[in-house]
């Protein structure tokens, strides 16, 4: 093994960055450092989401519906979609974005992961609250539904890849 790479620590199940081959060689301080990068800049995002105020919010999500999601959903035959339901699968969407850049970072560890997602949504929907958009536990575990969903496909690719490579 080279100085300074280590292989990432397997505690909650198969590992998911070894075996991707990026072309270059990154040691574990540069993985977790672009990994850290990528996960503020995920956050900030997320939560410079929550500063926009409740009517431009609504613009957004709406222009969003009308012009990508129900022509996608008109086109596979599908019924159209609510402003509504296009905001909280926007919500999910952002936090397991999150949720895979956690896990990667915590080194495939998925209660730290899991406890910096809930806090994170636990801060996104205090940062509403000072938007005039107002905060909800329901949302909060919504954020958390996401997060959850990107650990256990995280999971369920490492397994397999895992499986692949003991042929």
């Amino acid at each position: 093994m080279i100085s300074g790479t280590s292989t990432f620590r397997n505690t909650c199940g198969p590992n998911f960055m070894n075996g991707i081959n990026y072309g270059i060689l990154l040691t574990d301080n540069m993985k977790r450092k672009i990994l850290g990068i990528l996960t503020i800049l995920m956050l900030i995002f997320i939560w410079g989401h929550s500063l926009v105020p409740m009517d431009q919010s609504a613009t957004e999500s709406e222009w969003f519906r009308t012009m990508i999601i129900n022509p996608v959903l008109k086109f596979l035959g599908l019924g159209e979609m609510s402003s509504h339901a296009v905001r909280k699968a926007a919500h999910m969407t952002e936090f397991a974005v999150l949720g895979l850049l956690l896990f990667m970072y915590w080194e495939n560890r998925c209660l730290p992961s899991l406890s910096c997602g809930v806090l994170a949504a636990a801060i996104d929907e205090t940062i509403q609250v000072f938007s005039g958009r107002g905060a909800s536990l329901t949302d909060v575990l919504i954020d958390t539904a996401g997060v959850i969903i990107a650990l256990l496909l995280c999971l369920v690719v490492t397994e397999i890849s895992d499986r692949i490579k003991k042929r």
